[in-house]
């Protein structure tokens, strides 16, 4: 039975939109929230250039909501925009969903109530929602261009299948996966337009190309010399490389596809089946065998839609899996399939048994959300991420120089200068722009002024430049110590990987002779455990949802830098404290589960190294350290056999 493309009465698209609108508003954090959202945030706010693939369509967005909105300041209004952005996506979704169900009634309504509660019980989808994020955009035009492609196919209209060849142009603005979708979406509407299949082409291919201008934001706010700009895209060859995520995909080269796939499907799977909750996994399956009945189109153009999503995830950028920032593809594929589920088979079902079928369907949607995993937690927003990368650029004395590592102090620290006008005298520099002259420049140009950057540019690399910057008495250069690689296993023969003094603040140590002053335990530690109080949390009793998983990773991060300076200072004691933390605030923390394994097994507790190794093994099985730390830990122990069982894999992978 072919499926209608609208319910015979209108669809309450308004009121759906207004509702979903009205739940993100109020949800929306109010101030700057971890990950990108700080550059991405300072961004928008300058009209900037953000990291690859730099999201023009986002920032240009963001920056007009921003302006509209009234209330709040800059922050909330960003926020907010992503909320709008969502609304849009959950309430096309929904509709999609109770299009391919058909008709006005129990069923496809059921459907599209799914679909809706899904967006926002999903952990990814209400992250993206309720924060600074640009994937709150590219769910929007995902969803715009799947609704109109089974609006194409479904009426034989060609007017919706240009719509999504326009969409498919402002992908190129968005992210890798809403281009993955709109391609899969244009193929579906031209399928739909058989008489009309040439010219629909044709003109198809112009709209993408106006869509496709949405780039040219790229290299012209370059050239006008914009305050936030993290590479120079003026020239046709940096612009492709910065659009093709050149430098990423070159630093993580043979990560994609490599020995990790295994760990990167199952980590995909169990956070697939977070955002989607037990309903919604198990149904989804059956969606697209139920939507194959009533629209094959949408069959096919959802299941595809799904399977590239996973594909892409796993073999093309696997390095987000982990943050949730590639698989919201598949999220929101397979919850229109699960609506549609619900509604074709489940509904339609209990209707035929009685009236007591809608009071159930309710019942079984208004349930979703609780069905989920128990290591699923709250999405909660405070001001914790400003307040803790704000105390750290407080602190830094006069034109100092902060080489950071994460996304989080490189954005959060982008913003609070850019945005919020604190510290404009601090450099911040990513890791990435240490290999980058012109970024590096740049950035401290931006700073330290024209002097600096022109003694700067004097000297072409890094390890030069940064020497002389940290023997100055002018600039102190200050290193995000959470990076810091593992300590030895043969600790005592070891020599720290940077010479680290007294740190300003977490997650800060001083790069070179530190100035007189507190030792790193009190300048780091210490002020950890006070942020952490006085939001309400007790490090030695947190449990593993009373912070959201952003802010228990950086945080444990915080205790795993702390606790390698601490080791490299000879404080012991107070290093396995520093890891034992970082464990309890996230105990599946490998690197600092590894670095206990080492200090116990420096202090000649082998079992106990073992036990620690084996914990860490479990929780990143791909992380050469931790297995490498367990066979050797294993064979000290006189278990030969099994330690080198546990060491042969890691020399086949290094290969000859």
């Amino acid at each position: 039975m072919p499926a209608s493309s609208e319910p015979e009465r209108p669809f309450p698209t308004a009121a759906l939109f207004a509702t979903l609108a009205v739940f993100f508003t109020a949800t929306a954090s109010s101030t700057t929230g971890w990950r990108d959202a700080g550059e991405i945030g300072a961004a928008a706010f300058h009209l900037g250039i953000a990291h690859p693939t730099g999201f023009p369509l986002a920032l240009v967005a963001s920056k007009a909501v921003a302006l509209l909105l009234p209330l709040g300041d800059a922050a909330l209004r960003m926020s907010i925009a992503s909320g709008l952005a969502m609304a849009g996506a959950a309430t096309l979704s929904a509709r999609l969903a109770a299009g391919i169900v058909g008709g006005w009634s129990a069923p496809s309504m059921a459907a599209a109530c799914l679909v809706a509660v899904g967006f926002i019980s999903s952990p990814t989808l209400l992250w993206f929602g309720t924060s600074i994020e640009a994937y709150s955009w590219a769910a929007l035009v995902i969803s715009a261009a799947l609704f109109a492609a089974f609006r194409a196919a479904t009426s034989g209209d060609p007017r919706p299948a240009l719509v999504v060849f326009l969409l498919a142009g402002l992908a190129l603005g968005c992210h890798a996966s809403a281009v993955i979708a709109c391609s899969i979406a244009a193929a579906a509407a031209l399928a739909g337009v058989a008489g009309h299949r040439v010219r629909t082409a044709l003109l198809g291919l112009a709209a993408a190309a106006a869509g496709a201008l949405v780039i040219a934001y790229l290299p012209l706010r370059s050239l006008a010399g914009a305050h936030v700009m993290w590479d120079d895209l003026s020239t046709p060859g940096s612009l492709a490389a910065h659009l093709s995520a050149a430098r990423i995909r070159e630093a993580f080269a043979g990560r994609a596809g490599g020995p990790a796939l295994g760990w990167d499907a199952i980590t995909l799977a169990r956070l697939l089946a977070q955002d989607l909750g037990a309903v919604g996994f198990v149904l989804a399956p059956a969606g697209a065998l139920l939507a194959w009945r009533r629209s094959r189109t949408g069959s096919w153009m959802l299941g595809g839609t799904a399977a590239a999503g996973l594909l892409y995830a796993l073999l093309v950028n696997p390095m987000g899996i982990a943050d949730r920032q590639t698989g919201f593809l598949a999220t929101i594929a397979c919850l229109v399939l699960a609506g549609v589920a619900l509604g074709e088979g489940v509904i339609k079902v209990l209707v035929s048994r009685g009236w007591m079928a809608p009071v159930l369907g309710v019942a079984l949607i208004a349930a979703a959300p609780f069905l989920r995993p128990a290591d699923t937690c709250r999405i909660a927003h405070d001001d914790l991420p400003v307040t803790w990368a704000g105390a750290a650029l407080s602190r830094l004395p006069p034109r100092a120089l902060v080489l950071c590592t994460s996304d989080e102090m490189c954005g959060l620290g982008l913003y609070l200068e850019a945005v919020e006008g604190r510290r404009p005298d601090v450099g911040i520099v990513p890791r990435q722009h240490l290999w980058n002259d012109d970024a590096l420049v740049q950035a401290l140009g931006r700073s330290h002024g024209s002097a600096s950057r022109e003694a700067l540019a004097a000297g072409r690399g890094v390890g030069p430049r940064l020497a002389r910057l940290a023997a100055s008495r002018e600039h102190a250069v200050y290193w995000e110590v959470g990076s810091g690689k593992d300590l030895p296993l043969a600790f005592g023969q070891g020599r720290p990987p940077l010479d680290y003094g007294p740190g300003a603040s977490p997650p800060l140590a001083r790069v070179g002779p530190g100035d007189p002053g507190p030792d790193v335990e009190h300048a780091l530690g210490a002020r950890l455990v006070r942020w952490l109080t006085l939001v309400g949390h007790d490090p030695k009793r947190l449990r593993m949802c009373d912070l959201n998983f952003m802010a228990r990773r950086m945080l444990a991060r915080d205790f795993l830098g702390v606790g390698l300076v601490l080791a490299w200072q000879g404080k012991m004691d107070k290093s396995y404290a520093s890891f034992e933390r970082a464990v309890i605030i996230k105990p599946d923390y490998a690197p600092a589960l590894v670095n206990l394994a080492i200090l116990e097994a420096e202090a000649g507790r082998i079992e106990r190294g073992i036990a620690f190794a084996r914990r860490a093994v479990h929780a990143d099985p791909m992380r050469q350290k931790a297995r490498a730390v367990l066979g050797r830990l294993l064979i000290a122990s006189g278990r030969i056999v099994e330690g080198r069982e546990v060491l042969e894999p890691l020399k086949r992978e290094a290969g000859p």
